[in-house]
């Protein structure tokens, strides 16, 4: 699995669809909040919409189109990080970040 230490105690690795568990409260925790750059929130109410959207994370890094990291704080997540979108041609890379 993919994991790329930050500073002490923290770091990144690859969603994992029993992440699920974990990301929906931490979004709910936070709607208010991440509701300003992310309208589809209200499509996200129970923890199997979590579940997948990390399956569609996953996907998109299969077809070397993106990738979605949870950012992991003293072994509990915090948040996530994603690159929207890879333009291979020109080495570009759209990124994102949701809760912290």
């Amino acid at each position: 699995m993919f994991t790329y230490p930050i500073i002490d105690r923290h770091e990144l690795r690859l969603l994992q669809t029993t992440d699920a568990a974990e990301l929906f409260p931490l979004v709910e925790d936070n709607r208010a909040y991440l509701k300003q750059w992310l309208p589809w929130l209200d499509l996200t109410t129970e923890i199997n919409d979590s579940r997948v959207f990390i399956q569609s994370a996953l996907q998109q890094l299969v077809d070397n189109q993106g990738f979605v990291a949870a950012i992991i704080a003293d072994r509990a997540m915090v948040g996530i990080v994603r690159f929207n979108r890879i333009d291979w041609l020109n080495r570009i890379g759209y990124i994102g970040r949701s809760v912290c």
